[in-house]
């Protein structure tokens, strides 16, 4: 997380062993998705959120393989 001009840079939650594989900005509900992952190919990742400060971690979803996402909302 920073300002815009890329000035008071900080870390806003662990980014797993071996990458981070997006990130996801939900305006409407004020929150940020990242993809943790620990291997390659396993489904041993999870995605976790936060508030848009960077508070309030916890992990969304888990024991998946994310490598890429999207925030979309439905209305069904």
């Amino acid at each position: 997380m920073c300002d815009l001009d890329g000035s008071n840079l900080s870390k806003i939650g662990e980014t797993g062993s071996k990458a981070t594989w997006g990130i996801a900005v939900d305006d409407k509900r004020s929150k940020i998705f990242w993809a943790y992952k620990i291997s390659n190919s396993a489904p041993d990742g999870k995605i976790m959120r936060s508030n848009l400060d960077g508070s309030g971690v916890e992990d969304w979803i888990t024991g998946v393989s994310p490598h890429a996402m999207t925030v979309a909302w439905i209305k069904l």
